[in-house]
């Protein structure tokens, strides 16, 4: 008579399940460790940027500055870092932290506000809002960019277009248009 052999599979499952766990355990790790490296990454990039890059968490609060941001307002990351973004624009009241959001939302054009400096001046800027989801919820950024050169540079293109750069009279084009107003206005 052939005896039936008995096999105890009880430490093969608990191997098996370890096992398993330890993978789920490493693979948790390993997306924490891809986490960091991309967080560093894009730290490392938003910082040598010229433009000032601006992120906000999931309320509308500075979470993120770096040194382009620095040199346009004047305020060093720790003076800002939790503070809404509306402090750095003149009508902070447009700019509550759900305005803000919507506009990360929606908004993938360039728009221009008034901006603030730490030393009270204020100054064309261009802000281009962008959003994007965490474990936490919605967070939002901004690329800044401070556009007086540029606005300066349309306001002598425009000056050379309609006065006469030798005498500053008005030129043709000038006199065209104020006619036209007249006969608009009359």
């Amino acid at each position: 008579a052939i005896s039936p052999i008995i096999v105890d599979t009880a430490p093969w499952l608990t191997a098996v399940v370890g096992y398993l766990a330890a993978l789920w355990l490493r693979e948790l790790d390993l997306r924490q460790l891809l986490a960091n490296v991309a967080q560093q990454r894009f730290q490392s990039i938003a910082m040598s940027l010229g433009d000032g890059v601006v992120c906000l968490d999931r309320n509308g609060t500075i979470s993120f500055w770096n040194a382009g941001a620095t040199e346009i307002f004047g305020y060093g990351d720790a003076e800002v870092v939790g503070k809404p973004f509306g402090m750095l624009c003149e009508n902070a009241t447009l700019l509550s932290a759900n305005a803000i959001m919507t506009l990360c939302d929606e908004s993938q054009k360039p728009m221009e506000f008034v901006g603030l400096r730490k030393n009270g001046d204020r100054f064309p800027l261009e802000v281009r809002f962008s959003s994007w989801n965490e474990n936490d919820g919605k967070h939002g950024g901004a690329i800044v960019r401070d556009i007086s050169t540029r606005k300066r540079e349309e306001e002598r293109i425009l000056y050379l277009a309609m006065y006469d750069s030798l005498t500053g009279l008005a030129n043709r084009s000038q006199l065209a248009l104020s006619i036209k107003t007249a006969l608009l206005l009359s």
